[in-house]
């Protein structure tokens, strides 16, 4: 009895070490072979058009890890995925082989969703992950953040006000400017209307946008658009406005 359990279990084993064995011969790339197609797959690039397949294959070039023509053992899969989220508009990138000799690479393409022009001179972007993005290569249309900004609260602060103004649609469109004076007091300036919009500090900048967007729909909407030049939503609870 032991010795046919025996006997059964060492067929088990052959079996299994011969499908293990067609598997990999049908799914590892040979050595030998040679890379002649490379696929490039982009995420987040609908969003503003920053990347393309042409683009991240030049940051590979340029390093001399483009893997087109070269045998597999010649491809450094790590050393391309690290040169890749070294690029300022890649946030993470994802290299590696398939069994039909091509290449697979996945990256995410940064958001900027601001311009910093900081009153210190520094220009830069600002991604969705709060992440600084120094790159001149692109050309986006974007809001514009200018005044007493430094780094730490463009990634902090300042981006707690850029996303609840993504979080809307109408604030998306409607805000092409936010100011930050000496003393952090942040300023909005609208696309139409021909006023400046107040919030204070950057906290709660949901809850003072809310409270304009009622101030729009129910003052505004009435007595007109061009009645004043500054529309305060610092304090708790209501509106202040100044007249043209």
């Amino acid at each position: 009895m032991l010795r046919r359990i025996a006997e059964i279990f060492a067929l088990l084993v052959a079996i299994g070490y011969l499908l293990f064995s067609i598997i990999e011969l049908t799914y590892r790339p040979c050595e030998t072979s040679v890379c002649n197609v490379v696929s490039v797959k982009i995420r987040d690039s609908l969003m503003c058009g920053i990347l393309n397949e042409d683009r991240v294959l030049d940051v590979l070039s340029c390093n001399g890890l483009n893997p087109i023509g070269k045998s597999w053992d010649d491809i450094d899969l790590d050393a391309m995925e690290n040169v890749l989220v070294k690029h300022p508009m890649i946030s993470s990138a994802e290299c590696f082989l398939t069994a039909d000799n091509r290449v697979r690479i996945k990256v995410h393409s940064a958001v900027p969703l601001v311009r910093v022009l900081s009153r210190s001179g520094a220009d830069y972007m600002v991604g969705s992950r709060g992440e600084i993005i120094e790159y001149r290569g692109i050309a986006v249309n974007l809001p514009v953040a200018t005044g007493y900004i430094s780094r730490a609260y463009a990634s902090g602060r300042l981006m707690a006000v850029v996303r609840e103004i993504y979080s809307s649609k109408f604030w998306k469109a409607q805000i092409v400017q936010i100011d930050v004076d000496e003393n952090g007091l942040v300023s909005l300036v609208p696309r139409v209307g021909g006023h400046i919009i107040d919030i204070g500090t950057a906290d709660n900048a949901g809850e003072k946008l809310e409270r304009v967007m009622h101030f729009y729909e129910d003052g505004l909407n009435v007595i007109g658009w061009n009645k004043y030049n500054r529309l305060s939503a610092a304090f708790e609870n209501q509106i202040v406005c100044k007249k043209k």
